[in-house]
């Protein structure tokens, strides 16, 4: 495992130590404790975990509002009457 020893991952260059998983005698050296989120996961979850099932969300929202628009855009209403168009607009 690598470990930074400037505490929480930023967006500064950090400095990170190499801690083998076990020791040579086969005893564990490092734990990776954390909170699994889903089943089968394998790592902690990111800061940013939240926010990117949201942008995934919102990608599936704008993908289905366009979808709806270009639908919307195929369809024409008409209107036939025998009245003039003022007597027509006003009927509506």
């Amino acid at each position: 495992y690598y470990v930074s020893e400037d505490g929480y991952p930023g967006w500064m260059p950090q400095k990170w130590t190499w801690i083998p998983r076990e020791l040579p005698g086969g005893r564990a050296s490092f734990i990776h404790v954390f909170e699994p989120v889903e089943d089968g996961q394998t790592r902690g979850a990111n800061v940013f975990y939240s926010v990117m099932e949201q942008m995934k969300m919102l990608d599936t929202l704008q993908n289905t509002q366009l979808q709806s628009a270009i639908v919307k855009a195929m369809y024409a209403a008409t209107i036939e009457s025998e009245l003039d168009t003022q007597s027509a607009m006003d009927f509506i």
